[in-house]
């Protein structure tokens, strides 16, 4: 009797100290080998995804496969004649909140890990936007297959894709009415974010 309560005392002691040892946080990284290398049709829980890469660049287009008009030039919708010209206030008006929000959604869609991985690379964030409404109707990215963005998952580009469409709206200008999408591009570096912190008292 006395050996089983010693036994249960030393579990008692010896248990929350290995505890301890454990990570409290658990979070995806870049997986090892290159996922876009080749152009490649991904088919993942529902949705398809695109792969293009140019054999001689390695640059490579990511989209799904729902798109219409990733490579679709922006024409006036009245001509069909090709608009030339920047981003300006008769194309979309400016908005800083939503400005903001694109970069949390990319910020949030990628882990801590994932950014600390990933560097000081860039990754280009293309939406395509409805002239009529202002909403996100497409979204692609781009990067090289020597990039680290070669090797973030599938999902994450998915949920950036998505949270977009949700998310963003802007308000066409006089100009961007007139045409058959309106682009809007940016570079970024995800921060990344950390995943929440277990109850007080529960083990991962």
């Amino acid at each position: 009797m006395k050996r089983l309560l010693l036994i249960t005392l030393l579990i008692g002691y010896i248990y929350p100290c290995v505890a301890q040892d454990k990570p409290i946080r658990t979070e995806e990284s870049l997986w090892e080998t290159i996922i876009y290398k080749k152009t490649t049709t991904f088919d993942v829980d529902g949705y398809t995804y695109q792969c293009d890469v140019d054999d001689g660049s390695q640059f490579v287009t990511l989209y799904n496969k729902e798109n219409k008009l990733t490579y679709k030039d922006i024409v006036y919708k009245a001509t069909e004649k090709a608009y030339i010209g920047s981003w300006n206030s008769k194309v979309v008006e400016y908005d800083s909140s939503m400005s903001w929000q694109e970069d949390f959604i990319v910020d949030q869609a990628f882990t801590k890990a994932m950014a600390d991985e990933i560097g000081k690379d860039e990754l280009s964030i293309t939406m395509l936007l409805s002239p009529d409404t202002g909403k996100v109707i497409e979204v692609y990215f781009n990067f090289t297959t020597f990039n680290p963005y070669a090797r973030v998952p599938l999902y994450v580009y998915r949920e950036i894709e998505v949270k977009l469409k949700e998310q963003i709206q802007y308000k066409p200008g006089e100009v961007g009415k007139q045409l058959n999408h309106i682009m809007l591009s940016w570079m970024q570096k995800p921060k990344g974010k950390l995943p929440p912190l277990p109850p007080p008292g529960s083990l991962m």
